[in-house]
């Protein structure tokens, strides 16, 4: 499932897949991951471009056997209060722009998601429709 939650179909799956990989040929570092545990894939995690220079997007996305048992938070926090930091460190831009802020949603029903965010750092500015759901709207100020 994709952040619609719904199903890709091959086309638009190789469209992401295509996306992602020309960032990494290109050495751009806001892009996606793979996530596996003890060599076996597990999901993936993006720290992605939003479209708004010095900031990013951070989402995650577990196969459901995985849900639960704090891989999420684990990620996620890696990804924003170490990778991010990392990053700035090495004078990446995202769209032009040194990193200063990430963003994130969660569906207002998906509780642990919600809770997740909130242990990172990541404070609710809004609630929102996207993607046809209620979704808590997320900021996280990402200081040197």
């Amino acid at each position: 499932m994709y952040a619609t939650g719904r199903v890709l179909n091959d086309e638009e799956v190789m469209k992401v897949f295509n996306k992602w990989y020309n960032r990494y040929k290109n050495n751009d570092p806001f892009s996606s991951f793979a996530v596996f545990l003890n060599n076996e894939f597990i999901g993936h995690s993006t720290l992605g471009h939003s479209g708004h220079p010095g900031i990013s997007e951070c989402s995650i996305l577990l196969l459901k056997p995985y849900w639960g048992k704090g891989y999420g938070y684990e990620i996620s926090n890696t990804m924003v209060n170490e990778y991010s930091h990392t990053l700035i460190e090495e004078n990446y831009l995202i769209d032009g722009e040194p990193l200063k802020k990430v963003l994130a949603t969660a569906r207002t029903d998906n509780i642990p998601s919600n809770k997740m965010l909130m242990k990172c750092g990541f404070k609710k500015t809004k609630e929102n429709i996207l993607y046809g759901n209620n979704r808590n709207f997320y900021e996280l100020n990402i200081n040197k």
